[in-house]
């Protein structure tokens, strides 16, 4: 809404936005507004270990995988420019990575010297490029799935998220059922 109604945008953009309207069939208790905005990206943690690009389309040698990513990087233009006379997007990433790349709990923690009892599913420790790949859902689910397998651990060992041993989280998420 703040398109048709902000001071700093352009009445000729507003006049053109006014042809759109929000969809009729849609949030009708909520005057066809959605309730909850998506938001694609956002500030992530930074722990002691950041998962990047090399991790997930290499071998990477991940010894504590509590998930399995999947899905391609996927990651909208930021821009689009005009480039030897040809209109080109920048920052689009579209790249394919092999099934079942293993992600590490690792990517779950803050620093050590930071926090020590946090567990951070959707804005994990990874660069953006990895982001735009294991940010789908059912990535997430399976993350949720292992912090909370994780934090059930800690409470019953009294013991931080950093200590959590891996053999015992192993045992209960089961990484290769999701293999199957």
């Amino acid at each position: 809404k703040w398109l048709k109604t902000g001071s700093r945008v352009p009445a000729g953009f507003k006049t053109d936005l006014a042809k759109y309207g929000l969809a009729a069939s849609e949030w009708g208790d909520n005057g066809n507004f959605p309730p909850c905005l998506y938001v694609r990206e956002g500030r992530r943690v930074v722990g002691d270990y950041v998962m990047k690009e090399g991790d997930l389309i290499l071998a990477n040698g991940v010894t504590d995988p509590v998930a399995l990513g999947y899905y391609m990087i996927d990651s909208h233009p930021v821009q689009w420019v005009i480039s030897g006379g040809a209109v080109k997007s920048e920052g689009q990433i579209d790249v394919t990575i092999p099934p079942g790349v293993p992600v590490s709990y690792k990517v779950l923690l803050p620093k050590q010297a930071e926090c020590t009892n946090l567990w951070v599913i959707s804005s994990m420790s990874t660069s953006r490029v990895v982001h735009a790949s294991l940010r789908m859902e059912p990535i997430l689910m399976a993350l949720g799935y292992a912090a909370g397998a994780a934090a059930a651990i800690a409470s019953a060992r009294g013991c931080t998220s950093l200590a959590v041993p891996y053999s015992e989280l192993s045992r209960i998420i089961d990484i290769r059922r999701t293999q199957e």
